[in-house]
């Protein structure tokens, strides 16, 4: 369902970790690497979309981007 959504991914290194941030929804994941990173913050925002549609906010969300 949220395959078709598009959002930023900027990657920084902090310490002995990649930390990957999607600024439009401010969600962040992390990983020992840029692939971990990135793989980690498409599970986090796949989760974060779920809870909005969930609490009946997706719309509301998405139409702020």
């Amino acid at each position: 369902m949220f395959e078709n959504i598009k959002f930023t991914c900027r990657l920084l290194e902090e310490d002995d970790v990649v930390v990957a941030v999607c600024p439009e929804f401010n969600v962040s994941s992390y990983g020992d690497t840029s692939d971990e990173a990135v793989a980690s913050l498409h599970e986090a925002m796949g989760l974060f979309l779920k809870e909005c549609e969930r609490m009946g906010t997706l719309e509301t969300v998405l139409g702020e981007k």
